[in-house]
């Protein structure tokens, strides 16, 4: 049996996609040209949020030839093509950077990030067989028609609701939920005689890496955020990263300081443990608020649930 060797390790230069993007004139949700995009097709359930990674080992020449054209063309990103079991395809794609990839014997490992959102416009094949689609990016607090009397309007209710400390309240009590149901997933995991969480996760060397959305249903969040800043905040393994969010997501997010693309990562990391439908949804979301909101309002079903699990889990069941 052959055995995939290390043929060669190629480190992507620090932060591509920030020069793509900023070159495309892209964040201007005014105006601004579709962006053009390879694609890699993935089922829902592996779509990923901002802050979130993936790796891959891809051997077909045709998404090998994509790898070429992102690093060559489109700083390195790539959307993901998400289908349903019925062959439905999603309109919003996850934009992913390629942080590092490396050639092997047969084709390319790579590790990818999650940096924001695109809208797809219109798919379709290359010459080399692998799909391509006209995108703009998606943004949080623009109407998605792009135009800037929306972001006014959008910025002054989130500045009515902060004036009030609604915004801040409802961060809170996201934290409290989030907190007891990660809690009570260790206290039902812990009954579980082969539970193996806390396990580091190896690197793929074969195939696709799925989330490792078993061991983060542990995780408070103030676990997860800090490490989703260092993701996105990541320049690679030849870099320093970046201290601000706001240097990080200036051209893939709109955020008008460090406050506002904290909410946002925020919003997204409270739905890393909901149902691939509900990720899906929050995916989908153009308003920060309600994707907290919504965040919530899933945690509380979640939380019910677990406690009547562990309240059945401490009932003994008398001898026969």
């Amino acid at each position: 049996m052959l055995a995939a060797v290390l043929i060669s390790a190629v480190h992507v230069p620090a932060f591509p996609a920030k020069a793509w993007l900023s070159s495309s004139q892209q964040p201007s949700a005014s105006s601004g040209s579709p962006l053009q995009l390879g694609l890699l097709p993935f089922p829902v359930d592996e779509a990923l949020l901002p802050g979130e990674t993936k790796q891959v080992h891809l051997y077909e020449a045709r998404f090998i030839q994509l790898f070429s054209d992102a690093a060559e063309k489109h700083g390195s990103c790539i959307g993901m093509l998400l289908f349903g079991d019925r062959g439905d395809v999603d309109a919003i794609t996850p934009l992913l950077e390629v942080e590092e990839f490396r050639k092997e014997e047969f084709g390319v490992w790579a590790q990818l990030k999650c940096i924001g959102r695109a809208r797809l416009l219109q798919v379709s094949m290359t010459d080399f067989e692998y799909a391509s689609a006209d995108v703009t990016l998606f943004y949080d607090g623009i109407e998605q028609t792009g135009t800037v009397a929306s972001k006014e309007a959008s910025d002054a209710a989130a500045e009515g609701m902060k004036a009030g400390g609604a915004l801040s309240s409802l961060e809170d009590e996201v934290r409290e939920v989030h907190s007891s149901v990660a809690d009570m997933n260790r206290r039902l995991q812990k009954a579980d005689a082969d539970g193996a969480d806390g396990q580091p996760l190896e690197r793929v060397e074969w195939g696709h890496e799925l989330r490792d959305a078993e061991s983060e249903r542990f995780c408070s969040l103030d676990e997860l955020l800090p490490r989703r800043r260092a993701v996105i905040n990541s320049g690679g393994p030849d870099a320093s990263p970046r201290e601000m969010l706001t240097e990080s997501v200036a051209d893939s997010w709109v955020v008008a300081d460090e406050a506002e693309a904290d909410r946002q990562l925020f919003s997204f990391t409270a739905c890393t443990g909901l149902s691939v439908l509900e990720r899906r949804r929050a995916l989908g979301l153009d308003d920060t608020a309600e994707r907290i909101t919504f965040a919530l309002d899933r945690l509380r079903e979640q939380q019910r649930r677990l406690a009547a699990l562990v309240a059945l889990s401490a009932v003994s069941v008398p001898d026969e």
